[in-house]
């Protein structure tokens, strides 16, 4: 197995699109939070399409609020099962101390002067981001992220869109773009570059609109479900945000090179867990970022998902390392 990921690939989860991933802190679902004022302390909103019981039957917010807070003993992905996981679920935003990536993208922006990004993992070596890298023009972009921005029409949904890049980039080509991001920081420094419409918002949760003819998750956006058993979830909230001709983009990876043995022969039949199933946190200067869950997902396990979900998902572009751009349209 190989011991590090190379970072400088487009697919990286360089994007603070870690939306719902990096919120508290507090894995909820190995335990019950150190005290009840952490219990209250927490904001949850719970959408229609999360509204039903383990067994499909509708039931009110206030009932699956409540057994959230009170049953710690559901574990995944039962747990997730009931309530799409507790993460998901809590309108939190970002705070700065412990935003990183939107410290690094608010100095540079300000041309402050600027370190590195560090990003750290229990599974990998430590790796940085050059802080640049998340300003580059589209000329810049890899092949992957340009095919995608020219596939995008009508009104567009940039989730997790980071210093704005991919939005302005759109913005220049006529297209009406909602940029979301949960970094308060981030969101600012978008504003100030341009980004008509930029808002601070939870993807899994918050109210930036519907009907979008293209939802976009660069820089393996697609990565904030997490881990596979909560892909459906984020599917099923796209397909809610989706005008009836509308399409999803997505890039991501299929890490199984890392687990190639020397004859490229791999047997994931040996792992724990889906294999493209991670976690990081990240530093700047002196700002330390929450461990957050990100999933990099094979093409054929997203196509099978999307299938399930009543989405048709289609390969059309592929990088050069095991990187790919899919697009899903609603089954007809």
């Amino acid at each position: 197995m190989c011991c590090s990921l190379c970072l400088t690939l487009s697919f990286f989860p360089y994007s603070p699109c870690a939306a719902a991933c990096r919120l508290s802190g507090t894995d909820f679902t190995h335990g019950p939070p150190p005290s009840s004022a952490s219990r209250t302390s927490v904001s949850l909103f719970v959408p229609a399409f999360l509204l039903r019981s383990p067994h499909g039957s509708a039931q009110p917010a206030h009932v699956i609020q409540e057994r959230i807070f009170t049953d710690f003993s559901l574990k995944p992905p039962d747990f997730f099962l009931y309530a799409a996981g507790l993460k998901y679920l809590c309108l939190m935003k970002l705070k700065e101390n412990h935003d990183p990536m939107g410290q690094a993208i608010r100095d540079y922006f300000e041309q402050k002067p600027t370190e590195r990004l560090h990003v750290l993992s229990y599974m990998y070596d430590e790796d940085e981001i050059p802080v640049p890298y998340l300003f580059r023009m589209e000329n810049k972009m890899p092949p992957v992220e340009r095919h995608a921005l020219r596939l995008c029409k009508g009104r567009v949904l940039d989730v997790g869109a980071g210093a704005g890049s991919h939005s302005l980039a759109l913005q220049s080509h006529g297209l009406e773009v909602t940029a979301i991001d949960i970094s308060p920081l981030s969101v600012e420094t978008m504003r100030r570059r341009g980004v008509r419409n930029a808002i601070c918002a939870d993807f899994f949760t918050d109210d930036f609109g519907k009907e979008f003819d293209t939802l976009l998750f660069l820089m393996n956006g697609i990565g904030i479900a997490g881990i596979l058993d909560r892909l459906p979830a984020l599917l099923q909230r796209c397909t809610a945000l989706l005008a009836p001709d509308g399409c999803i983009l997505a890039d991501s990876s299929d890490l199984r090179y890392v687990f190639e043995d020397e004859d490229g022969l791999f047997d994931p039949s040996s792992l724990d867990s889906y294999y493209g199933e991670t976690k990081y946190w990240m530093e700047y200067k002196n700002c330390k970022g929450h461990v957050f869950d990100w999933l990099y997902i094979d093409f054929n396990t997203l196509k099978k998902v999307a299938h399930q979900a009543g989405l048709r998902a289609e390969l059309v572009k592929q990088g050069s390392h095991y990187d790919y751009l899919a697009r899903l349209t609603r089954i007809s």
